[in-house]
């Protein structure tokens, strides 16, 4: 008689094993929001990585590197190996290329071999939408409970120092595609839904409350992506939204006029004149880019600021809006409160360098750090990931699998916005980035095994 392979029992140790890598990685992903929780995320990760080191070499664990992601990752990883060598701040790159890249190609294989079955695809959705929500109630009890108000801002969240305000967009607006997802699982309990709205709601409100532009946009995409099929929720959607958006303080965001914020309009200009620095360093760098490092933009000995603002119209450089908009008195106030801090006097004030920050996009900050050879390579692995996402979505061999491929769509329609308007590389994203490019290829492995059989 032939027993089915499904049916056959695992010896003990390759359980414990197994379910460890489980766990781990389950604490890595679910820790990922939370401030101050470095040593248990990166315990949880390195002791996943030992342990899946131990199953390969005693061949006790399947372990494949096969995926549609894996040859533009691998190109994409050499060619920022190689501009190394032509760094403009090599220690900072090598870091960079360890700590942002090669980290997280290690979490994405991981991930895609220990959560490849659907059930276990579910638990790390759930995983993500309890996390996302418990950083969210948390997060609201802090700024307004703890922190009481803020003199100089009523957006949530821009006085949290390890997770920006525009980026923990990101984790909520990922969370609340999830959580939309399992709301459209028929035949559950009535608690299964009711838990489901209080995550999507707290998600939402955060999202909302942070004002953030591009969270508002990519809430719109997702939107699009995910009630496609839903015509009437899809046109209630909408109609809400844009009222909410036009009728709302947040408006003022998105429309400027004579009476805008400064701070607003800043904004704005900022990221218009960090746009053209970006084009500049290119031209300088087309090839191999400046390396790898994100802090190296912003490495004054490495690249120099004024010689670059000089570059500008004169109506873009920052030394000729920037002390229009730039809110001179807060700033002091912080430097002479860090500076009776740490015992020293505060340093003199200089807009230029103020400003000069990193771009508000993620294929100028590709192109800079890695110039258009890199940005290129980059361009391939999104549009390989954008392929496999339509196929299992278009293509999908069971409802399930369809349902998931429109849920991995989303996600990553709303990291594309996201990057777009954000300067969005950090650890709290990238960790969310290389998640969803796992999902996409446990769904897509899930549906190629599907036609198979």
């Amino acid at each position: 008689m032939k027993v089915e392979k499904g049916h056959i029992q695992k010896p003990l140790y390759l359980q414990v094993l197994n379910n460890g890598l489980l766990c781990l990685l389950g604490i890595f992903i679910f820790f990922n929001p939370f401030p101050h929780t470095t040593s248990i995320q990166e315990i949880s990760f390195y002791l996943s990585v030992f342990l899946v080191v131990l199953g390969i070499v005693f061949s006790k664990i399947p372990f494949s590197f096969k995926s549609p992601l894996s040859v533009p990752l691998a190109l994409f990883t050499l060619w920022a190996g190689l501009g190394l060598f032509f760094a403009l701040d090599p220690e900072n790159s090598l870091h960079d290329f360890y700590a942002h890249l090669l980290k997280y190609l290690m979490l994405y294989f991981m991930l895609i071999n220990i959560f490849s079955t659907k059930k276990r695809l579910m638990w790390l959705s759930w995983i993500i939408i309890i996390s996302a929500t418990v950083f969210c109630v948390g997060a609201l009890g802090y700024e307004y409970l703890v922190l009481g108000k803020n003199e100089y801002s009523t957006r949530f969240g821009v006085r949290f120092v390890q997770n920006p305000t525009n980026l923990m967009g990101v984790i909520t607006l990922l969370g609340a595609i999830l959580s939309t997802h399992h709301l459209t699982v028929k035949g559950r309990s009535w608690w299964y839904y009711a838990l489901l709205v209080f995550c999507l709601l707290a998600l939402l409100g955060v999202t909302v409350l942070t004002e953030s532009r591009s969270n508002f946009v990519a809430l719109g995409m997702v939107a699009v992506i995910l009630l496609l099929k839903y015509k009437k929720v899809l046109l209630a959607f909408a109609i809400v939204f844009v009222l909410f958006v036009f009728l709302s303080p947040v408006k003022d965001r998105f429309i400027l006029s004579e009476n805008s914020n400064v701070s607003d309009k800043g904004s704005l200009l900022h990221r218009i004149s960090i746009a053209y620095i970006s084009f500049e360093i290119i031209k300088d760098y087309p090839v191999v880019g400046t390396g790898f490092g994100i802090k190296t933009f912003q490495n004054r000995k490495a690249i120099d600021p004024k010689a670059y603002n000089a570059r500008l119209p004169k109506n873009l450089r920052l030394d000729e809006w920037g002390p229009k908009v730039v809110n001179l008195k807060a700033h002091e106030e912080r430097a002479l409160e860090n500076s009776a801090k740490n015992g020293r006097p505060p340093e003199g004030f200089d807009i230029v360098l103020y400003l000069f920050k990193r771009p508000h996009n993620m294929f100028l900050n590709i192109g800079v750090r890695m110039g258009l050879v890199g940005l290129a390579l980059f361009l391939c692995l999104l549009f390989v990931a954008g392929k496999m996402c339509w196929d299992t979505m278009r293509h999908g061999k069971n409802p399930f699998l369809k349902s998931w491929g429109q849920c991995v769509m989303a996600a990553f329609a709303m990291f594309l916005v996201k990057g777009s308007l954000d300067p969005i590389f950090t650890h709290l994203t990238e960790v969310a980035l290389f998640t969803i490019f796992a999902m996409i290829t446990i769904v897509w492995n899930l549906n190629r095994a599907e036609a198979k059989s």
